[in-house]
């Protein structure tokens, strides 16, 4: 071979080496630059359990928010009170004349996505004020990860603390995923016996692909979303995914349903009002509200609604600025409609 030829050769395997890593360099930069379906919102979950949780594996409450805290995220703050609830501090003991409603719940509740201060809990408290010019205020217990068994407990822990007159617990259909299992499963994916064969694959090749996520966080981040939405087995957050993992979801409802009854019967003996507010509208919760006597209502979503654009982003499903807004005006007309706020027509 000529020197010439040869000295091409080795050129053109140089470029052929360089170019691949530039090529999925430059990948990584348009991913982060034009962030498709919200692709940063995946960075958040992770920054929250790093800088806010505190776990207690030996308690009641598995874990809670880190108290007095004020954490920002991508896009969005959120900070704690004394006992790790989001918001402003709340005197104890209650005030003469004020009222309280205490909200129970999850993620939702806690209003993932969104500010302080644009969270329908906090919407909730103004509306109240403004509509019948008493002195509310609404605590927001709500916790990433939370089932009912852990709302259960944050309101016996420190709930009560607060003396709310209206206890209003948000129920969403992963409520009935134990948060314990899920635990257990983050800590070893491919653990739980129970898995299906669809779920175990869905979940081997997250786990392959987040070995990238370190050095491409971006482009790994995409991938991931891509491959899940291949497979229902893949879809975090529902109580159907909870079931390809195999978790109990019958026992599941049992401990869901026996903590809601639980709740209903401490505000009994106290003199606290209580309801359940349905975050979709789920046949099964309605039907044990009514058989039991629990004041139910629904708060979901219409059609109509959903098409002004209520969530987060593609990734993220949660409430944006406007769905709280919305749910603010469903949870009013809710309380309203069950005799538990009398609002001015």
């Amino acid at each position: 071979m000529a020197q010439g030829t040869r000295r091409r050769w080795w050129v053109r395997a140089l470029i052929a080496l360089l170019a691949v890593p530039l090529a999925v360099g430059v990948a990584e930069l348009l991913v982060r630059a034009i962030d498709p379906y919200g692709i940063s919102d995946t960075f958040n979950g992770q920054a929250y359990r790093e800088r806010l949780l505190e776990v207690s594996l030996d308690t009641p409450r598995i874990y809670k928010h880190r108290a007095n805290a004020d954490e920002s995220f991508r896009g969005f703050s959120i900070s704690t009170d004394e006992h790790g609830f989001r918001g402003p501090s709340h005197a104890i003991p209650k005030p003469a004349g004020t009222k309280r409603v205490l909200f129970l719940g999850d993620s939702v509740t806690i209003g993932w996505g969104v500010d302080d201060d644009e969270t329908f809990v906090e919407l909730t408290e103004k509306a109240l004020s403004e509509t019948t010019g008493e002195s509310w205020e609404c605590v927001n217990s709500g916790h990433m990860g939370y089932d009912t068994t852990q709302e259960l407990a944050t309101f016996e822990e420190v709930g009560l603390l607060y003396e709310p007159d209206l206890v209003v617990l948000v129920f969403v259909d992963n409520d009935v995923v134990s948060t314990h299992l899920v635990l257990q499963q983050q800590a070893d994916p491919l653990g739980n016996e129970g898995m299906t064969e669809e779920a175990r694959r869905v979940v081997a090749m997250n786990e392959r692909l987040g070995t990238f996520r370190p050095y491409l966080p971006y482009l790994t981040a995409l991938l991931q979303y891509y491959y899940v939405l291949s497979s229902p087995a893949g879809q975090v957050g529902s109580a159907e995914h909870a079931k390809e993992l195999g978790f109990p979801i019958e026992q599941g409802w049992e401990a869901s349903f026996q903590s809601i009854l639980r709740i209903q019967a401490i505000c009994a003996e106290r003199g606290m009002g209580f309801c359940v507010l349905d975050y979709y509208s789920i046949e099964r919760l309605a039907a044990f509200c009514a058989e039991q006597n629990v004041p139910y209502d629904s708060i979901a979503f219409t059609e109509e609604e959903m098409a002004t654009g209520v969530r987060n982003s593609a990734v993220d499903a949660h409430a944006n600025e406007n769905g709280h807004r919305i749910l603010t005006e469903h949870v009013l007309a809710s309380l309203d409609e069950l005799g538990l706020v009398d609002l001015p027509d």
